[in-house]
């Protein structure tokens, strides 16, 4: 379980989305899988996480993929996550 994070605790050059955000993300991108990769909802979201923050996603994305909540879960969708972010 993650701490949680105010603007108190943050450190002030911490470039980190809301765990809600996160969340929201995940849930999109499981649902609707590459359908929504490119939608300006989920990139400008994508924008915001942390580098950390995408490496989570796509551990969380992967592990998801072999379980029936992950139909929509492909490799497409993983590697265009780290092309979306502008990641090799």
């Amino acid at each position: 379980m993650r701490a949680i994070e105010t603007p108190l605790t943050r450190p002030q050059d911490a470039k980190r989305a809301a765990q809600s955000t996160w969340d929201a993300v995940l849930w999109v991108l499981r649902e609707h899988g590459m359908s929504r990769l490119y939608d300006p909802w989920v990139t400008n979201r994508l924008a915001q996480f942390s580098p950390p923050q995408v490496e989570e996603l796509i551990a969380a994305l992967t592990r998801l993929k072999s379980k029936p909540l992950g139909r929509n879960i492909t490799d497409e969708l993983i590697a265009g996550i780290a092309k979306v972010r502008g990641n090799k």
